[in-house]
């Protein structure tokens, strides 16, 4: 009945009277509805409904992470579960053998603004889920409401205060499954977060070695341009005595400015290095020094010939994209529940009376359960659930196509460690043989065998060779750091590691 039916008059009787009877009559088919045999039918299709929740629910399984498999094979080599001897130092990789340059990462990871910009998205795909996740609940609401009209015997005042629950019974795993998409797609962003840390703390190990390479140079130059300074004196005197010509001397002054144009190439490549540091540390250029940055570290850790797959199976962009198959999987999982009967139940509780005094005297309680299916959409779920398999499907490509982007930077890596050790091994030794050469024509002009050209060479020689020994040197370690990256053998955040495993 009607709220404005209640209130209205009926054949001349009040409509307190009215009232009254309204409730008395409701209390009569509430007696008469829920009676001894009535109960027993609604204990028996509860108990029915729930057996066929729990059925439903345990018959639905989606796809596990360890399922995940390329579309090509994996190299027989990637498959090794033991390695004899080292593979590489992961201790070295936490500051990569300086206690200044862990440090400097570990401000970098704090301050670095992508960082935090990650950061935003993980907040982001957790909220999210805590949106799913609530479909698992159901729905409480409360209204109060008031009406009031003039009547015949004035102003008559109506008061109603309602509570409704609704809840959506996940018969077919709808829910469920959208819960677990959003669950693995927040685990694959704090994946990106965690990958971003790692490329982050690489690059500050690379620009760090850098600088050191940088300031190594400009002190080599120096003690270049001090022995050929003290050797265009030692030229002039031989001109003056008639044991040198002129020209000796005059290329001997264009040596040195070359030193000095060599000299300030490293200045600069030392002031973009702290530049490019101190963007990484979310700082404006120029307001960043590292003196500790001097010297490059002579001792590097041992490497296996190749990695296990386990290494690599760890890299947080490949845990990303196996991940985003897994919730794609979820996604189609709840596509297809999307097509079956959906069951609705929902109960309300609510009381009206035409005082305040008397809003608790006589409550309604209303309980229903609605089920729907849909018969025809236009090829509306259909294409929901093509869309979803074609994600699923470039999901599994792009995961694919991640891994063995890995696998490939692995093998380069381990490929050019050796190269460039073995290169560093070959300038070092032809370094020996060239300060050996100087040496020698240096006392044969002095002694008036050699002509001075021979003596210049022999000079560029040396000074070409250790400034290449420097960069060899720093490209090894930097072959080390990315090893690190690369194999996943650094995390920069602690727990995180155990997070994902």
């Amino acid at each position: 009945m009607r709220r404005r039916d209640a209130l209205a008059y009926h054949g001349g009787v009040s409509t307190l009277r009215s009232w009254r009877l309204v409730r008395q009559a409701h209390r009569e088919f509430l007696r008469s509805l829920l009676g001894p045999a009535c109960r027993r039918w609604i204990l028996f299709g509860w108990l029915g409904i729930t057996t066929l929740v729990l059925v439903c629910c345990s018959s639905t399984t989606g796809i596990e992470d360890n399922e995940i498999e390329p579309v090509f094979e994996l190299p027989s080599d990637w498959h090794e579960d033991e390695l004899t001897g080292e593979t590489f130092d992961e201790g070295w990789c936490a500051d990569f053998g300086d206690t200044a340059l862990g440090e400097l990462i570990d401000t970098v990871l704090e301050q670095n603004l992508d960082i935090h910009i990650a950061a935003t998205r993980v907040a982001q795909a957790r909220a999210v889920l805590r949106q799913h996740r609530a479909g698992r609940h159901p729905q409480l609401g409360l209204e109060a409401l008031t009406e009031g009209e003039r009547g015949r015997d004035g102003w008559e005042q109506e008061y109603e205060l309602s509570a409704r629950a609704s809840y959506e019974v996940d018969l077919w795993g709808r829910v469920r499954s959208a819960i677990s998409a959003a669950e693995t797609d927040a685990l694959a962003i704090e994946a990106d977060l965690v990958a971003l840390k790692m490329a982050l703390a690489a690059e500050t190990a690379e620009l760090y070695f850098e600088l050191a390479r940088s300031r190594s140079e400009a002190r080599v130059i120096q003690e270049q341009i001090a022995a050929a300074e003290t050797f265009l004196e030692l030229t002039k005197v031989r001109h003056s005595q008639g044991m040198a010509s002129a020209i000796d001397i005059v290329q001997q002054e264009q040596q040195i400015e070359e030193l000095h144009e060599v000299q300030r190439g490293a200045e600069l490549d030392e002031t973009l290095t702290l530049n490019a540091l101190a963007i990484l540390a979310g700082r404006p250029p120029g307001s960043i020094e590292v003196p500790a940055a001097q010297r490059l570290p002579e001792q590097l850790p041992p490497i296996a010939d190749f990695l296990p797959a386990q290494l690599l199976e760890r890299r947080p962009d490949v845990m990303a994209a196996r991940f985003r198959v897994a919730a794609a999987d979820d996604r189609v999982d709840a596509a297809l529940a999307e097509r079956l009967p959906q069951l609705h139940l929902s109960a309300s509780l609510s009381t009206q009376a035409m005082n305040i005094g008397e809003l608790f005297d006589f409550l309604f309680v209303g309980v229903a359960g609605s089920i729907f299916q849909s018969l025809w959409d236009g090829g509306r779920r259909q294409g929901e659930i093509d869309e979803q398999v074609a994600i699923k499907e470039r999901q599994l490509f792009e995961f694919s196509s991640v891994l063995l982007d890995a696998i490939r930077e692995v093998e380069d890596t381990l490929a050019r460690g050796q190269a460039l050790y073995e290169m560093l091994l070959y300038q070092r030794r032809q370094l020996d043989s060239a300060e050996e050469a100087l040496e020698l024509a240096r006392v044969q002009y002095r002694a008036g065998i050699l002509d001075y050209l021979r003596v210049l060479t022999a000079l560029q020689s040396v000074q070409q060779l250790q400034r290449a020994e420097l960069e060899s040197s720093r490209l090894l370690l930097s072959q080390r750091v990315q090893l690190c990256r690369v194999a996943g053998g650094h995390w920069p955040d602690s727990g995180t590691e155990e997070e994902f495993q």
